[in-house]
C-alpha cells in the first residue's frame, strides 16, 4: 500500500485524530486531487476535522474557489475554526500589504469580543500580510499586539499619504 493509499485509508476510518493527520498530510502533500474529499468536510460538526480542511484548501492550497468559504468561516462558532479561517483566508493576500485584507485583520484584533485566539491569529496574520523587515518597538520594548498593529497602521496611513492617495481609515 503506497502512503497516498494509507492516508486515504485513515481520512475514511473512524478515529478522528487519524483523520486529521490524514487531512493534514495530504495538503502538506499536495495531494490537490483528493480535494472534493477535503471539501466535504467543511460542512462537517467535529470542529477540528472543519478546522483541518479549510486549512488544507485555502492555506495550505491556496485554492481561489475557498476564499469566501474561509472568510464566511470567520464567523463560525468554534474559536478554533474561526482562528484558523482568520490564518487561512488571510494567506490569500500574503506579502501584499492589501489594504482590505489589512483592515479587516485590524478591526478582528481591536474587536473585544473576539476570543483571545482569534485576535492573535488576527495580529499573526496581519504581519504576514503587511511583512515587515523586523517586528516594531513601541518605547524601547517588545510591543504588544495592539502596539505593534498601531505602529504599523500609522505607518501605512503616512505612506497613503505621502503617494496622495485617499485611503481610507482602517
Amino acid at each position: 500500500m503506497t502512503e497516498e493509499q494509507q492516508l486515504l485509508a485513515a481520512l475514511a476510518g473512524t478515529d478522528r485524530s487519524e483523520r486529521y493527520s490524514a487531512m493534514i498530510s495530504i495538503g502538506k502533500e499536495g495531494l490537490k486531487q483528493h480535494e472534493k474529499r477535503i471539501a466535504g468536510y467543511l460542512s462537517e460538526t467535529d470542529t477540528e476535522l472543519r478546522s483541518a480542511a479549510i486549512r488544507v484548501l485555502a492555506f495550505y492550497w491556496r485554492l481561489p474557489a475557498y476564499r469566501d468559504v474561509a472568510a464566511s468561516m470567520m464567523h463560525d462558532s468554534d474559536d478554533h475554526v474561526r482562528a484558523v479561517a482568520v490564518m487561512s483566508w488571510a494567506s490569500y493576500s500574503l506579502h501584499s500589504r492589501d489594504p482590505d485584507t489589512m483592515r479587516t485583520l485590524y478591526q478582528t484584533l481591536v474587536d473585544d469580543n473576539q476570543p483571545r485566539r482569534v485576535r492573535g491569529m488576527a495580529y499573526n496574520s496581519f504581519f504576514t500580510v503587511y511583512q515587515p523587515t523586523k517586528a516594531p518597538r513601541v518605547n524601547n520594548r517588545a510591543a504588544t499586539a495592539v502596539d505593534g498593529i498601531s505602529v504599523w497602521r500609522g505607518r501605512f496611513l503616512r505612506s497613503d499619504a505621502r503617494r496622495g492617495t485617499d485611503s481610507q481609515e482602517i
